[in-house]
């Protein structure tokens, strides 16, 4: 993971939603360059949670450690590694996945108050390669065992990596998706009635959705090439995603909107984007990403309005998260590793 991170929270306007493109003031806090992709806003917009190796750091819009938490079984910092943590609806609790350890050990899955205190945790017995937390903080959806499959031939190396559900916990895990691949990175949509997914089959990687239940999968994309990035959008209606073109002449990584219901993916912007997540402010007016200039960018989903939000030369940019109330967004910026 060569070179320097650091995250930033970025004070963007006074208003909820971004009214002009300049630079915002930002304060920068170093961390791995996976911290903005771990971590998660509270409910009310004051604190940022990012995972750390035995410890939840709480992180005020300041850009300061406001509290380290205790985080009974993160034991293990690096990727891949499922260390994701979420807050519950009242924001009095942070939920947080881990692998403890080396790669193949069980996963642990755990809860622990705002203050520090009440905290409970739970081996799952399995480790789990992808997970997602529900708005509201439960249930939650993994895939135990994905690291046990072979994507490209399609033979399962353990047992079959699902899609399963768990409502609490110290609740029985369902099992909600079966199929002859390995499901990855689960997402429930704002509303939490739905969830996103990328499905591995035999080297092919196609977007699905699915009703929170389980019930009527649907695939909503053809195969995407190389690693994409998707994100719903605050109403549920369309899905951004960062993936590789299959135009001819063209295998850049681009920016696309479809909607929630399937549709031919729409790109809305022709230069090169990074391949992580895009994030969509808060009032679903903008969709921000970073491109390979150690810029972050804006557009509207319709393709129209682009421009700069910030500039890092020479840096790499992910982890954008938008903070609730629309009003500080948070980055990774790394030096890229030097290559021979």
């Amino acid at each position: 993971m060569g070179g320097a991170a650091s995250l930033a929270i970025a004070g963007l306007c006074a208003g909820g939603a971004i009214a002009a493109p300049d630079p915002p003031r930002t304060k920068l806090v170093p961390l791995s360059m996976f911290a903005g992709e771990l971590g998660a806003w509270s409910p009310d917009s004051g604190q940022f949670a990012v995972p750390g190796t035995k410890k939840i750091s709480l992180i005020g819009v300041d850009g300061k450690v406001r509290r380290n938490l205790r985080g009974p079984g993160i034991g293990y910092f690096g990727f891949p590694c499922e260390c994701s943590v979420a807050w519950t609806a009242d924001g009095s609790r942070i939920q947080f996945v881990s692998q403890e350890e080396e790669l193949g050990e069980t996963s642990v899955i755990g809860s622990v108050a705002a203050d520090g205190s009440g905290e409970e945790d739970r081996e799952l017995g399995v480790p789990i390669g992808s997970a997602g937390w529900a708005p509201s903080g439960w249930p939650l959806v993994y895939v135990p065992n994905a690291r046990t499959w072979d994507a490209v031939t399609g033979k399962a190396l353990g047992p079959n990596p699902d899609l399963w559900r768990l409502e609490g916990l110290q609740a029985k895990p369902e099992k909600i998706l079966a199929s002859p691949g390995t499901e990855w990175d689960p997402r429930f949509s704002p509303d939490g009635a739905r969830i996103a997914f990328q499905l591995e089959r035999r080297g092919s990687t196609s977007l699905w959705v699915v009703n929170a239940d389980g019930s009527d999968p649907r695939r909503l994309t053809g195969p995407l090439l190389g690693s994409s990035e998707d994100s719903w959008s605050p109403d549920g209606r369309q899905i951004a995603l960062t993936t590789f073109s299959r135009q001819k002449g063209d295998r850049r990584c681009h920016l696309y909107v479809l909607s929630a219901n399937g549709g031919r993916p729409r790109k809305i912007v022709d230069e090169e984007v990074r391949t992580i997540g895009p994030a969509w402010t808060p009032d679903g007016r903008w969709i921000t990403f970073a491109n390979y200039h150690g810029q972050i960018r804006k557009v509207r989903p319709d393709g129209t309005g682009l421009q700069t939000v910030a500039e890092f030369p020479g840096k790499e940019v992910s982890g954008l998260s938008w903070s609730p109330d629309g009003r500080h967004l948070t980055y990774s910026a790394r030096t890229p590793p030097h290559t021979d």
